[in-house]
């Protein structure tokens, strides 16, 4: 008896040593998701690094430099062969216009993209994930907290590294639907406060070229298809080709390493997707639509009797949802 008991005591205490200590000042998700989502209150420098994970690839890795102003200002540099070299992009956003510019050749695009609240951003996570929190050790030498994003009970699809004491987003990780990592952005090196430049945040084209409209205007293509365009796309993605296909209108978008395109069309287009697979989300006007995996990336569909809505590429779930809110109800 005495045996069974020292060996029972022995097996709680093991357990009890290997359960992750949960420290007591552990925010709740939602806290912490408004953290991530304010805008730094001083001045900030991040240098940090964006990689592309494909299967049967090496990996794609590219540099880059933010610098915030307090008052929502906002440049973000792409630099392929490091932020010691020159940009290949810039991305300036100062609160009310987005402006790209692709120093080489020198080319602009420019245009009000749609606004949302930091609410209505994290409401939309929490209706399309399960979240969790957790500690996250550290990032560019700051501690943090892990939020965790999975499908109901699904696969894990996104993480946020938050630091702790300044609530900044240090670090975040999109994955595939076998678990694998598709996209990491990370900061390495971090200033704030800092002095930032008023001057970094005014684009004006060296050529005195006129800039285009960054979302284009809608039209109509071949065979008189009419495209419409969405009102919003994640920071740096360009529409660069919108064309008929498949009775309806296909439009790619590029950021310069990663793809995604938008579909509308009749109700019986092919989608060349399993879409038994994936899970039901609800769209901003009420309407039901399906994400599910495609290849290395993911898809939104919505089928209704007004036709059928295909996102499709490199974008994490509310990304994919936020594109198709920005369409409105099918036509």
């Amino acid at each position: 008896m005495r045996a069974k008991l020292a060996a029972a005591l022995m097996l709680a205490a093991v357990s009890s040593s290997a359960r992750p200590r949960v420290p007591k000042n552990m925010p709740e998700a939602d806290a912490l998701l408004a953290r991530a989502f304010a805008f730094p209150e001083a001045g900030c420098v991040a240098r940090g690094r964006i990689q592309f994970f494909r299967r049967d690839e090496k990996p794609k890795g590219l540099g880059t430099v933010v610098y915030t102003l307090p008052d929502g200002r906002l440049r973000r540099e792409i630099h392929p062969r490091g932020p010691s070299k020159p940009a290949a992009l810039v991305i300036v956003d100062d609160g009310r216009e987005q402006t790209l510019h692709i120093p080489k050749p020198d080319r602009f695009w420019t245009g009000r993209m749609e606004r949302e609240s930091a609410a209505v951003a994290i409401a939309r996570l929490k209706s399309i994930y399960e979240i969790s929190v957790s500690t996250g050790g550290r990032v560019a030498k700051r501690r943090t907290w892990r939020l965790d994003f999975r499908a109901p009970n699904g696969p894990l699809r996104r993480t946020f590294w938050v630091d702790r004491e300044s609530g900044l987003l240090l670090k975040t990780e999109t994955y595939r639907y076998d678990g694998a990592v598709a996209r990491r952005e990370r900061l390495l090196r971090l200033e704030t406060p800092a002095a930032v430049e008023p001057g970094l945040f005014a684009l004006t084209a060296s050529s005195g070229a006129a800039a285009k409209p960054l979302i284009p205007p809608d039209r109509l293509v071949s065979f008189d298809v009419p495209v419409r365009f969405p009102r919003w796309s994640p920071l740096g993605f360009l529409a660069l080709d919108a064309r008929g296909a498949n009775r309806g209108v296909n439009i790619f978008y590029s950021d310069g390493a990663a793809n995604y395109s938008v579909f509308e069309g009749p109700t019986d287009a092919d989608s060349g997707l399993n879409e038994k697979l994936g899970r039901e989300v609800r769209l901003k006007d009420g309407s039901s639509a399906r994400l599910l995996p495609a290849g290395d990336g993911a898809a939104l569909v919505r089928r209704s009797a007004a036709g059928t809505l295909f996102v499709v590429g490199d974008l994490a779930d509310e990304e994919l949802v936020h594109v198709a809110d920005s369409l409105g109800a099918a036509r």
